[in-house]
């Protein structure tokens, strides 16, 4: 997906209109039709009031191959682990349900890439002694809110990649619309996980950021009841 169709796709998702989305950004509304038809790309200050209003992490708009390190919520967090799997820095592993083809998200593990690992030590300090784990050892837990985003997102990259392998070379046509309707699925489904703009300091007071987390709540209320796209995702991606 483009951004102009990403944006368009969020303000769609929690029903928003081009001029909702103008007020709520200050952006032009002719300026939002141009993103929205890849006429503009906004640049990286617009993008950032646009997710603010939308409700997403950088990266959800922006893309994965976006480099962003701005961590301020949940959201851009999962993003930037998506980031780093796709670059094949870190990578996920668990027990894979054969049937749903989902790593169950209770035995998740991120592990370092190997093509990193060695340069890598972990130091576990405390009263006593001090430990020194080499990387290739190193097993990073989520809580299960993160990881139930990630494994049904890995799960979607698995399928779409499995898929693909089998049928990529394939000149039917029907086969061809099937895979580029997976593939805008998954794009969708990226989109999907990095909505939770909960803040990753919980410690901030800062009321404009507090309205945020109130809008998040109301959207994800809003987007909890079952739409036509929620059964399609379903059907590729969920349990």
């Amino acid at each position: 997906m483009t951004i102009g169709e990403r944006i368009k796709y969020c303000r769609k998702r929690i029903h928003m209109t081009q001029n909702d989305l103008a007020e709520a950004t200050g952006i032009h509304p002719v300026t939002i039709r141009k993103y929205e038809t890849n006429k503009i790309v906004p640049q990286p200050e617009q993008i950032k009031r646009l997710c603010r209003a939308l409700c997403v992490g950088y990266t959800a708009l922006a893309g994965l191959e976006s480099a962003n390190l701005d961590l301020v919520t949940q959201g851009d967090f999962i993003g930037f682990l998506m980031q780093l799997k796709q670059k094949n820095l870190i990578k996920f592993e668990g027990s894979r349900n054969p049937d749903t083809k989902r790593i169950d998200r209770d035995s998740l593990r991120i592990t370092i890439s190997p093509m990193i690992a060695h340069l890598l030590t972990l130091s576990i300090k405390d009263s006593l002694d001090t430990k020194d784990i080499p990387g290739e050892k190193i097993e990073i837990q989520l809580p299960e809110y993160i990881s139930g985003s990630l494994t049904a997102w890995e799960k979607g990259e698995y399928i779409y990649k499995e898929v693909k392998q089998l049928y990529e070379d394939s000149h039917d046509e029907s086969i061809k619309a099937h895979l580029d309707d997976i593939a805008e699925s998954l794009a969708k489904l990226e989109i999907q996980v990095q909505t939770n703009t909960y803040l990753l300091d919980e410690s901030i007071d800062n009321p404009i950021l507090d309205q945020w987390e109130q809008e998040d709540e109301q959207i994800h209320e809003k987007l909890s009841k079952e739409s036509k796209f929620a059964k399609m995702l379903k059907d590729y991606f969920f349990d």
